[in-house]
């Protein structure tokens, strides 16, 4: 009979309450060395607080009681001292954002020797080497981007890279992982996912993985927890939890992460909307003079593209390719080296530039989505206010009580109530943001919606309404979409064609079952390889 050996972390009871009221309520979680154990759930549930409650991170404001054990030792009887002398050598955490986590003013060396510095009595130098050794093991070497680089110079999987140095410095026994790839392209993803995983199983360490994916952790975790409401409703391996969805929740979820919104019939010969025609999108080079040969940088390279009426076209690509800047060149806020762009039969922009009055006359018919509704909002205007800015870009905006209707049929027709522009933004929840952003952008009636990255951050219930929605409104209003994303599922979900970009061109074009079921590109099939998807048979 084989012995089953004792858990690294071992979670005993533990309750969180922040003002009386209780966001982690009882919660029992076991770790093994060498294991990935996934923790499931929607924003809210209780699942970052738990983190934070192992680490002795919380706020001062809340209160803890029960037992967390690591390696037999009872973390909650630790003294801040103690706490921080555990934090770094045996447990490490990496966040979910690492721009704001790490320290914008030291170099990325300096940032990861000083967690050996700490911890040790090593010296400066040989602190400096154990840096180098750890983010050369993360795939951040010397000669690619070097010690003396600050975070602002790396990407965005390069400061995640660096978090995990950091967090692996001394090699500690267990690591927590708390939406550590959220914002990431799929194959900085894959690859940070990958080197977490390899870490934990070469270093024997335990890993938390906390995400809302459950497409990440079919791939990655060896065992599942689900959390709701601060408890945990249930835990099994993998493949067990999938196939059997004992609790109404985990059902929910999973039929949330894969839910498909209606398919919107149009029509096949509808006529072109927008049309782009050879773009060219660039920068001028920092330090560069006026007189200083190939002074600019090239971002988005000799494109063409065409959305046409009642159409939903996804554009899809790594951080990095071009896509936003595009999007930015179609919506008249950054200038074209070369190329045009034709909205409806309207020029709206072209090398050179156009008068300002010939873009006013149409911006009207084409608007935004932007990634992060909350920070796209003046958080001191009101809900009514946001959703009326953009008729001051148009030529004629309507006064009175013609206002307050259009704001009122825009807030509704998302699913809001009148009373709800009255509020503030900081009164809603992250879903609820979003379809404000798309009332704001429904207000104008356009014709064609620019989504950039509109549903990445959302949970999967919360992204399975707005997609529902965007289809609705497409139904309804006979809408064209240009969605920019690095989610391959919900370009599934929410596109007739695909286009795919890669360093400012386009490697491949088409319907988008035929470009994801059958690339013909290379850079295609590793995107489709890198995306993450729950086994169709554990859902069968």
């Amino acid at each position: 009979m084989n012995k089953v050996s004792a858990p690294l972390l071992d979670v005993r009871n533990l309750s969180v309450e922040i003002a009386s009221t209780t966001i982690v309520d009882r919660l029992c979680l076991q770790l093994q060395r060498g294991a990935v154990h996934g923790l499931a759930g929607e924003s809210g549930s209780g699942k970052s607080m738990t983190a934070l409650a192992v680490m002795g991170l919380l706020p001062d404001s809340a209160s803890a009681t029960g037992s967390v054990l690591l390696g037999g030792h009872d973390l909650m009887s630790s003294d801040d001292a103690g706490m921080c002398d555990i934090r770094g050598r045996r447990m490490g955490m990496i966040f979910q954002e690492p721009m704001t986590a790490l320290n914008p003013l030291m170099t990325i060396g300096d940032q990861v020797a000083e967690t050996v510095r700490i911890h040790t009595s090593t010296g400066h130098d040989e602190s400096r080497a154990i840096a180098a050794s750890r983010l050369d093991r993360v795939g951040i070497t010397a000669d690619r981007a070097g010690l003396g680089r600050f975070p602002h110079e790396l990407s965005g999987g390069q400061r995640q890279r660096v978090m995990i140095a950091q967090a692996i410095a001394l090699q500690p026994a267990l690591l927590i992982a708390d939406e550590p790839t959220t914002a990431l392209d799929v194959t900085t993803q894959a690859s940070i996912l990958e080197l977490l995983c390899g870490l934990a199983e070469e270093e024997a360490m335990a890993m938390l993985l906390i995400t809302h994916d459950l497409a990440v952790l079919a791939r990655h975790a060896a065992r599942i927890s689900v959390m709701e409401s601060g408890r945990i409703v249930e835990e099994a391996e993998s493949e067990a939890l999938f196939r059997n969805r004992t609790h109404g929740y985990t059902r929910t979820l999973i039929s949330s992460a894969t839910h498909q919104p209606a398919k919107v019939a149009r029509s096949q010969d509808a006529k072109s909307l927008l049309t782009v025609e050879q773009v060219s999108v660039g920068y001028r080079k920092s330090g560069a003079s006026l007189f200083t040969d190939n002074a600019t940088r090239t971002i988005v390279k000799d494109v063409s593209l065409s959305v046409a009426t009642g159409e939903s076209v996804a554009l899809v690509g790594e951080s990095g390719c071009g896509k936003s800047t595009l999007a930015r060149a179609i919506l008249g806020l950054e200038p074209l080296l070369g190329g045009s762009v034709t909205l409806d039969g309207h020029q709206i922009s072209q090398s050179g530039g156009l008068p300002e009055s010939a873009q006013r006359a149409v911006r009207g018919a084409m608007q935004v989505v932007f990634q992060d509704p909350f920070g796209s909002f003046n958080p001191r205007h009101s809900v009514a206010r946001l959703v009326a800015e953009p008729f001051h870009a148009l030529p004629h905006t309507p006064r009175g009580r013609d206002l307050g209707d259009a704001v009122a049929d825009a807030l509704l027709s998302v699913g809001l109530q009148i009373e709800d522009g009255t509020k503030f933004i900081h009164e809603f929840s992250g879903g609820q943001r979003q379809r404000i952003a798309i009332a704001r952008a429904l207000v104008t009636r356009p014709k064609l919606i620019i989504l950039d990255e509109a549903v990445s951050a959302l949970d999967v219930s919360i992204r399975a309404q707005v997609l529902d929605l965007l289809a609705e409104l497409r139904a309804k209003h006979n809408l064209s979409y240009l969605f920019i994303t690095h989610d391959l599922a919900v370009v599934r979900a929410i596109a007739d064609r695909v286009v795919v970009m890669k360093e400012g061109r386009f490697v491949e074009t088409g319907p988008t079952d035929q470009v994801l079921d059958h690339p013909s590109a290379g850079y295609t099939r590793e995107l489709v390889a890198a995306s993450p998807e729950i086994p169709p048979e554990w859902l069968a």
